[in-house]
């Protein structure tokens, strides 16, 4: 075990595998959830090599289940949040033969589908580093709890500056506005081309135009009463994007929220989980099963889980740590 990415004289690993993900990890017990050990197989099966870095106590049985899923383990002081684990676990390696490196993190549940579908999506092509979503709270910015970075990005020695200038801050806002915003913004700023595959001007045009046709639907089954169940005149939008209505009464909620408080922030990940699931995104951010956020309620999550792949012990899991009322 790694205490720490400052080891003296450290050898850094050379790569056998051209994919290299470093996973984030905090829990709030020493037992890693299933979800993660779930994602992390995901992973491996893409042919990442994994680098696992925690900033909580992880128990020996668990320790041992992840090293069977990845090669490097790092066991460090809860401090810095995401970005200095990152920077932890990129001290480990040399990334002078690296072609692809995936930040990710244990805030998001899932994959709730595969993920070998989201390099092969047209938006990522032509871009140099790309993650699932963006936000533009405080200035547009890829949202850092997964993001792919390309061999042109790793190989700049401006990359490798960013990470050593990273310092442990305990003010998460500040972590958000230095290093979340201003990596994507340093990155830009240097030339390089970033896109998000589920771009939040994408889902909010996709959003405003469902609110539109979804109060209409509403209007009519209060005003009159259940007019037939034919899914193909009353669903066509659900059924063309995932083949099933299930989402209906969460789309009406939203539509009310939207409608009677406007729009409270434009996060996609916390206020429109159920539109990004129907349009391929593989997580659902953790965070919506432990709390309400605006009209998603846990149970809406739990919910939205129950609809997808996700194994059932994973699932009976986060039911009994998280409780959903």
């Amino acid at each position: 075990m790694t205490k720490g990415a400052n080891v003296a004289n450290k050898v850094l690993r050379v790569f056998k595998m051209k994919r290299l993900a470093v996973y984030a990890h905090f829990g709030e017990s020493p037992k890693v959830a299933r979800y993660v050990s779930y994602f992390l197989k995901e992973l491996r099966s893409l042919g990442f090599e994994i680098c696992f870095v925690s900033n909580s106590p992880v128990s020996i049985e668990s320790q041992s289940e992840i090293s069977t899923l990845c090669q490097k383990f790092i066991q460090r002081e809860n401090s810095g949040y995401d970005f200095s684990m990152w920077q932890a676990g990129l001290a480990e390696y040399d990334l002078s033969k690296l072609e692809e490196l995936l930040l990710t993190n244990s805030s998001i549940v899932g994959p709730l589908q595969p993920l070998a579908p989201l390099w092969k999506n047209s938006s990522v092509n032509q871009c140099d580093f790309w993650g699932l979503t963006d936000n533009d709270e405080f200035g547009l910015h890829l949202q850092t709890y997964f993001m792919v970075f390309r061999r042109q990005v790793i190989q700049d020695a401006r990359f490798m500056d960013f990470w050593r200038s990273v310092l442990p801050l305990k003010d998460k806002q500040q972590v958000i506005q230095n290093y979340e915003i201003g990596l994507t913004r340093r990155l830009e700023e240097n030339g390089f081309k970033w896109k998000a595959v589920f771009a939040q001007k994408r889902m909010w045009s996709l959003f405003l135009r469902r609110r539109s046709f979804v109060k209409k639907i509403g209007d009519w089954y209060y005003n009159r009463g259940l007019p037939g169940r034919n899914t193909t005149t009353l669903l066509p939008d659900l059924l063309l994007q995932c083949g099933m209505p299930f989402l209906k009464a969460f789309a009406k909620r939203i539509g009310d929220w939207y409608y009677n408080r406007g729009f409270p922030g434009r996060n996609t990940t916390t206020l429109l989980p159920d539109l990004l699931l129907q349009c391929g995104m593989p997580f659902l951010k953790a965070a919506l099963l432990r709390e309400p956020h605006c009209h998603v309620s846990p149970k809406m999550a739990f919910e939205l889980l129950e609809a997808s792949s996700l194994p059932v012990e994973i699932l009976e899991e986060l039911r009994l740590k998280n409780n959903p009322a």
